[in-house]
Formats: structure tokens, sequence, C-alpha cells
């Protein structure tokens, strides 16, 4: 559960592309040049090079992100040359229904093509995106794209790609792998020069646009730009960047003027660098290619909840559920446990919505999953925290399958029985989020419960403590009993207090009824608004994340 993601990748067709800035920990930096540069006629341009670094929903998108894409080694379905490539990026709306998002441009014969256009699209944590990856063949760009030849597809949830920051995945109905980079948008428009990094591992080079081009001037003034700490040296304010200026040609054979080395701990503190014709230097009257001089060099911008993410923060799910009495005998067809003919329940739904959004986030798919308030076999022990697998030392499930494959033997296994405490399992992840509190791990724990607590103090005191912690609780409210208490604990209009007049350092309970989230659909079959219920429930998780890592001032981890 607490490995990360690797980023695989071959090398592509070259292609000029434009990337994306992130707002992590931005640095904005100003450049001009107040010693003439050599032999720019038209337009001088600004190029860092580190070669070692490496919705179709209606709801407003938490951020956007660009998608990057290339491909290695497709098929070839022209017979005289090679395929003409193009890839389409689709949202699934439905069962075999998809809408598509945008698509890149054509690159004319080549089997390993490197995109140039970026497809932005919406993210949302709270919500599944599952994505479609379409590559065609176009040959007459007078037909529509989905009428020629495809050359195969990738599906992939928007979540799995933004968690590991870029993925290499097999091309279905084809051949060959297509890589998928996500990051987060800038909101600015894109200026023409390009940054050049590396992603490690292994070396992979993508372009990020820097400044703007100025023409005919010999001592050039750029416009500040900005960008994070991670896109520019990786979160290693050491690392090496090669800075290049170069004299713009319009026939994009720009003519190279010179070039120097620094870090950003460098541009700190040191403001003008040599430009550096190394095919000069060695000239007796050679002094350099101009004097490059930095105007201002500032750090700006919180960091954004992707931007934790993608810096390989792991969000750890568990899942406590309720097994009292009063649930109903799950015999009887009125018990919350009982099955419908699709074998489902309240309790299993809810573990599908939340499970299948957060698995995208967990890197090895292994989630503690606990009950409580029921009677144990073999001896009729009473218990608020068991595991759920009923196994003596292991609470973990394979993924969301597992969780629901232990809950239908479990149901099965115990008796129903009481009272309803909360502070047990809460207590239980608390000191597991006590132990990890470096931001590389946030722990989101989903309560399912059909009634009243019955250890408010407690839960309320528990609470408190934890709102210290990496940790956020979702209750989810199943059935028709009252759920005051439960809205108490959300304290949406003040910090919840326990009896002692202890405040919460912050607002970590998300509570949702379920009940609010059964549809009737115009046949008269009742059904559950999963996506609206997903909304809900996960809504909160990106703000409570930032705000732990703010009070506690936690940085993104290197990406």
């Amino acid at each position: 559960m607490f490995d990360e993601s690797s980023h695989l990748h071959e090398k592509a067709c070259t292609h000029s592309k434009q990337g994306s800035r992130r707002r992590t920990e931005h640095v904005k930096v100003g450049f001009s040049s107040h010693s003439s540069l050599i032999d720019p006629s038209h337009k001088d341009a600004l190029e860092l090079n580190n070669p070692k670094m490496s919705s179709s929903s209606t709801k407003k998108p938490s951020t956007t992100v660009e998608l990057s894409v290339k491909c290695k080694d497709i098929t070839n379905k022209d017979m005289m040359s090679k395929s003409d490539p193009i890839c389409l990026v689709k949202q699934k709306t439905g069962v075999d229904k998809f809408e598509e998002l945008g698509r890149t441009e054509q690159i004319k014969d080549c089997l390993s093509p490197e995109f140039m256009k970026k497809i932005v699209v919406p993210y949302n944590f709270e919500e599944r995106q599952e994505l479609r990856f379409e590559l065609w063949d176009v040959d007459n760009i007078k037909k529509k794209v989905e009428d020629q030849k495809l050359l195969g597809y990738v599906d992939v949830s928007l979540g799995k790609i933004v968690n590991a920051r870029g993925i290499e995945a097999k091309i279905e109905k084809g051949k060959g792998s297509m890589i998928i980079v996500a990051k987060e948008a800038s909101l600015s428009s894109p200026p023409s020069v390009n940054f050049i990094f590396n992603l490690e591992p292994p070396s992979w080079r993508t372009r990020i646009p820097l400044s703007e081009w100025i023409k005919n001037d010999l001592n050039p003034t750029w416009k500040p730009f900005s960008m994070s700490l991670n896109d520019l040296c990786d979160g290693e304010l050491n690392r090496l960047l090669k800075i290049d200026v170069f004299d713009y040609s319009s026939n994009g054979k720009h003519d190279f003027i010179g070039e120097f080395e620094t870090s950003v701990s460098q541009m700190m503190n040191k403001r003008s660098f040599e430009v550096i014709n190394p095919k000069k230097k060695e000239k007796k009257k050679y002094t350099n290619s101009g004097v490059l001089n930095i105007i201002s060099f500032n750090n700006d911008s919180p960091p954004s909840f992707l931007d934790f993410i993608q810096g390989g923060m792991v969000m750890n799910f568990s899942v406590a559920i309720d097994f009292t009495a009063s649930n109903g005998n799950i015999r009887s067809r009125l018990s919350l446990h009982h099955r419908n003919d699709e074998g489902e329940n309240d309790y299993t739904v809810a573990i599908q919505t939340v499970g299948d959004i957060i698995e995208d986030y967990d890197t090895d798919k292994k989630f503690p999953a606990f009950g409580f308030g029921a009677r144990l076999p073999p001896n009729g022990e009473i218990s608020h925290d068991f595991f759920l697998n009923l196994k003596e030392n292991n609470p973990f499930c394979e993924g969301v399958r597992g969780i629901l494959d232990a809950y239908y033997s479990t149901v099965d296994a115990v008796e129903l029985y009481g009272p309803t405490n909360f502070s047990p399992c809460i207590n239980r992840i608390k000191a597991i989020a006590q132990s990890h509190q470096d931001g590389k791990q946030y722990y989101v724990l989903l309560i399912l419960t059909d009634g009243a607590i019955t250890d408010m103090a407690e839960t309320k005191k528990t609470i408190v403590e934890a709102s210290n912690l990496p940790m956020s609780i979702i209750i989810i409210g199943v059935g028709s009993a009252d759920f005051s208490s439960m809205i108490e604990l959300d304290s949406d209009d003040a910090l919840l207090k326990d009896e002692d007049g202890n405040v919460a350092a912050r607002d970590i309970v998300q509570f949702v009824e379920m009940a609010k989230y059964v549809k009737k659909a115009e046949n008269g079959d009742i059904f559950w608004d999963r996506a609206s219920l997903a909304y809900q429930v996960m809504v909160e998780i990106p703000k409570q994340v930032l705000e732990w890592t703010s009070k506690r001032g936690i940085k993104p981890l290197k990406a």
C-alpha cells in the first residue's frame, strides 16, 4: 500500500511539444540580457535544459489536468508508407458509451508518435473518471476519424494516471504501448519557449513552455514565468540545469547563441551568468556571447491537492461496518444487511462507490477492513473493532472486491448485537496515522452505520485528537434512523468540541445520508445515484488534506 508507482517510457519519434506548469511551490523568474547577444537578428529565445531530470461531469472540477500522449511501436496499416496516427481521448458516460474530450494532432508516417497537443480535461478526485485513448490511422483528413482505421486503444482511469504521474499501457486491439502523463494545467496562456526535462525512472524527455520570443532586440527582457519546483528541478534545489539561448528563425531552425549551467539554489543568490558558445570559447578574443541577468526570483503559490498526490502521497482507505442488531435480522427482507436480487444492499453500494475511487490512489490495493457491534464465533465475544475477514492477525482485504467478499462471508457468520460504538475503530486508524506524519501517507476511514451512536462522548474526544493527524472520517448513514448525532459529528457550522471543551484543529468528518441518493427511474425501478453519492462523500477530502499539510507546514514530496 505504501509503494509508489514508477513511470515507464521508451524513445519516441521526436516532435516538439508543450507541457504544462504545476503549482507546487512555484518559482517566478524574470530574465533579461543587458549585454548584447551575438547574432540576434530576429528574436531571442530562452530554453532551459535539464538532462538529468526525469468530463463530462457537470460539477465544477477540482482542477484541470493536461494529458500528454506518446506511443511506441504501434500497428502499421499503410502499405506504401507508415501509419499517420492521431489520438482521441474520450470519457466513459455509460455502458459502451464514450464522449470525446479532445484529440491530438496527426503525425504523419510515424510508428512511435510523440504528440505535441495536450488534452485538457477536468479532474475530480471525488469521481471515477474512466478514459479511453483511441489511436486512429488518418489517411483522408476529409473523412471522420472514426470512419478510418483503428490502431488500438487504452482504457484507464484518470485517477490512476494522476496518481502515478505517468503510465505505460499495452495498446488493446493493436500492438505497441502508450505512455500517458498527467500534469496540473496552467490557467495562463502557453508561451512559445520550451523547457526540456527528464523524468526518472527512466529518462524521458518532455517540454514545458516558459517565456515569449522577443524580436529584433540585442538586449531583451523576458516576461517573468512561473513553474513548480517539481517540474523545474524535480524538487532538488541543487540539481543541474542548463540554459540555452537561441536566435529565433521563422523556419524553426533556430541558431544557437550560447549556454550556461546553474541550479535553483544558485539562481536564488547569483543573478548574472555569462552565455558561452562552446565552439567559440577557444578563440583568443572571445569573451562571451552575452550576459543573462535574473531580475527577480520569488517563491509563491501554495501547493494543490494534485501536487501532493503526484508527489507520492498515498491515500490509505479503510472501512468499518455496523453489525449491530438494529440493522434487522439478516434473514428478513427488511434487514439493512439483506441483499437484493443483484446481491447488493446499502452497505455494498457504499463500499463499492467509495472504494472504486480511492482504489486508484493505493498502489497495492490492500485495505484494512473492520466490523463493530457483533458477537463473534465461536464463543460469542462482543467486539467493536474486529477484523472483517475474521482473521486474527491480518485485517487487509485485496481490493474493493476483497472487502465485499469478506463482508458477505462475515455477515452470515456473526450475530448482530450492539451497542453502536465508533471510538474503537477510529482509535485504531488514529494510532496508525500518528506513526505516519511526514506527509507520505493520508488515511481515510469510511464508517457505515444504521443509527444513533452510543459512545458519543468518547467518539468526540477521539475525533478531536485525530484532527491533528493525517486522517479523515467519512460516515455514511444507511436506512432511515435518526442521524442527528452524525450531523453533530460532521460539525460543518463550527469545529467539533469534546465534553472537556477541547476544540478540533480542523473538520475531518463528512456525513452523508444514503437514503437521499435512492432514486426512482421512469419505469418505476429504484436505483442508487452512485455518481452523486460519490461526489458528496469524497468532495471534502482534498480540502481536508490541504488543511492538514498547511497547518503542519508540509510540502509535496519529490515527484
